[in-house]
């Protein structure tokens, strides 16, 4: 018996420890999760106080509020928003009831619309106040009522005006416009602004160092992001309501009305991340068919089509020229979605005579870029419908137009024009105020047309980029809103209309169209020099001052252009840019890196769409042969 009571004791005892053990982890339970008592409750307003950042750093505090947002999920914040109740706000206009708990670890179970009390240690995380290492949450009740969003408007009056309003739910009770969608596939943000597309200032104005000051503080007061809460290379590429694909954009000109999310602070950005589903107008900007001029007997086009390179490795500054980095496609694979988009792009324009820039700058055989696109364009329309000029072998030398990594080039179709006279070509060795170490040599024709017979010269140019690097002297930055090379670009403007005045083509008519892309805006100095020559800008003369066919850091304006002198002028029916690229977001490319295999189909169509960052210039003529004006 003895034994069986010492059997039974063993039990008894091992019985105690398990109930005891039960016991202790409920009460740890119970412990962690109980709610904190009211008097130990710091208010958010008061951890926020009323500066730019908190006055409480460090300290550890309890929390209560309503959760607002959660952005815990994969690839997203790690964290989550909490709000004062509106009954618990303070009276203090200067104060957030807002704050971004950071929960890495997913510590919190809590959802949208929980009544919880957080425990933490108070941080400022470059410039934005959060609560962080918790020890403590506990949730008091579900499906609350969110707090009110507090009202806002953009311009802001000042540069920290919704910083108060940091961590907020708010509401934009007003028309914004997408103005900027560059970073929408890497970051999956968007800029915003009131009052429709925001233009560069030497676009509508002439340049100014006063007034381009003024331009930038106002552009920064009227600029908000739309950020997706989501870290690098998204997928998908969404917000509430919306998700990108090939055929449902979110194109430059888009308006979003009545945006509500909560109020972040990052990357030197006040930052919304959407808690509603975006109310989206398309059709404030829907993707254009391509232009149509009823009268006129010959189109012409210009089109940077952005390095189009069918050479992958060992590329060279021109034929035999030094080893250069190849620029373009990566690989054969991203090149035949470049080459398909590029070839929908220019059967859709449909033109006479193409002029193109950013060739790569390989010579005419059969290997070439130029023989590449010709070939491709005939391969999906007719065979022989395009032939592309070989300026070196019209002008009689290798590397006609330079020895850099790209160049200029003309295709046409042989059943519509046909080229006459000699083939003109402007450098420095043709103008010395022609700086063609810098800007790119100019390729000047001139053709018949068929069916009148009559005759015109066509120049395509590509002048020196706006970028400041090797920049000395006048061609420095300036700060009047035309960057840096102005001076450069200014030279080789009024060294081509001299030029052309000179009748380089050795054709005796005096009609030139100028094509390109001059890397300079409507109202800058380049422009006016042509103008002052004579020569009238078709794209303003037809669009007006609202024309565009590039996009950069949020502002649009025209780089590209379709300039004709006086006696051409009467013959031209009509121009106008066809917005296909500069609208559109960059992730609807060719290019295949940071997207997932997903993303790398549904982002993608062989169509005309982000074939390029800059949009093609079209021109509509009549030619007249022999004509008296």
């Amino acid at each position: 018996m003895s034994d069986t009571l010492q059997v039974s004791d063993t039990f008894l005892s091992k019985e105690r420890m398990f109930f005891k053990r039960v016991f202790e982890l409920t009460l740890i339970s119970l412990l962690c999760s109980a709610p904190v008592s009211a008097r130990d409750i710091v208010k958010i307003h008061a951890i926020q106080g009323n500066g730019a950042s908190t006055p409480m750093t460090g300290a550890k505090v309890a929390i209560q509020g309503v959760v607002t947002a959660d952005f815990r999920a994969a690839n997203q914040l790690n964290g989550f928003f909490m709000q004062e109740e509106n009954d618990d706000a303070d009276a203090d206009p200067t104060t957030s009831e807002g704050v971004f708990v950071y929960d890495p670890d997913h510590l919190a179970d809590v959802a949208v619309g929980d009544l919880a009390q957080v425990s933490g240690t108070v941080s400022e995380y470059k410039t934005l106040t959060e609560i962080a290492q918790l020890t403590k949450v506990s949730v008091l009740s579900r499906n609350n009522p969110l707090p009110t969003p507090a009202a806002l408007t953009l311009p802001m009056l000042s540069a920290d005006a919704f910083e108060r309003f940091e961590g907020m739910l708010v509401t934009f009770p007003q028309t914004l416009t997408v103005i900027d969608n560059s970073s929408l596939g890497r970051y999956g943000e968007i800029a915003l602004a009131a009052s429709g597309r925001r233009y560069q200032l030497t676009q509508q104005r002439a340049p100014d160092r006063g007034q381009y000051a003024a331009y930038q503080a106002s552009a920064a007061l009227n600029t908000l992001y739309l950020d997706d809460a989501m870290r690098q290379n998204p997928d998908p590429i969404a917000y509430p309501g919306f998700t990108l694909n090939a055929v449902n954009s979110l194109r430059i000109g888009y308006e979003i009305n009545n945006l509500t999310g909560v109020m972040d602070y990052s990357a030197s950005h006040y930052r919304l991340h959407a808690t509603q589903a975006l109310q989206i107008n398309a059709a404030a900007n829907p993707r254009p068919p391509a232009p149509a001029f009823a009268d006129s007997t010959l189109r012409v086009a210009s089109f940077n089509l952005f390095n189009y390179y069918n050479t992958f490795s060992g590329c060279a500054a021109g034929v035999g020229g030094i080893a250069m980095e190849c620029r373009g496609a990566n690989n054969a694979a991203e090149f035949e979605r470049q080459a398909a988009k590029t070839v929908a792009a220019i059967i859709a324009l449909n033109a006479d005579i193409l002029g193109v820039m950013e060739l790569e700058n390989d010579g005419y055989g059969a290997e070439s870029s130029i023989h590449d696109l010709a070939q491709r364009v005939n391969a999906a329309t007719a065979p022989g419908t395009y032939s592309f000029l070989d300026a070196d072998a019209r002008a009689g030398r290798i590397n006609s137009l330079g020895a850099d990594a790209i160049r200029v080039g003309l295709l046409y179709k042989p059943a519509a024009v046909e080229p006459v006279g000699v083939t003109g070509i402007l450098d420095a060795s043709a103008r010395p105020e022609f700086d063609s170490s810098q800007n790119h040599p100019a390729l000047a024709q001139t053709f018949r047309e068929i069916a009148s017979g009559a005759t015109l010269t066509i120049v395509v140019n590509h002048l020196k980029a706006k970028l400041c690097t090797d920049a000395t002297g006048a061609d420095t930055d300036q700060r009047d809103g035309q960057g840096c090379w102005n001076a450069t670009r200014t030279n080789a403007a009024a060294a081509l209309a001299s030029w052309l005045a000179a009748d380089p083509t050795q054709s005796g008519d005096p009609d030139a169209l100028i094509l390109g892309d001059l890397n300079a805006y409507a109202q800058e100095d380049p422009l006016r020099a042509m103008t002052t020559a004579g020569y009238t800008d078709l794209v303003a003369q037809f669009n007006g001052a609202t024309a565009y066919s590039y996009m950069y850091e949020g502002a649009s304006g025209t780089l590209d252009y379709a300039l004709t002198n006086a006696s051409l002028l009467p013959q031209v029916v009509g121009a106008a840019i066809w917005h296909i690229n500069a609208d559109e977001p960059k992730a609807l490319d060719y290019n295949m890196e940071n997207k997932t295999a997903r993303q790398i189909a549904d982002l993608y169509r062989a169509d005309p769409h982000r074939s390029s960052d800059h949009d093609p210039v079209v021109v509509g003529l009549k030619l007249i042969k022999n004509k008296r004006f």
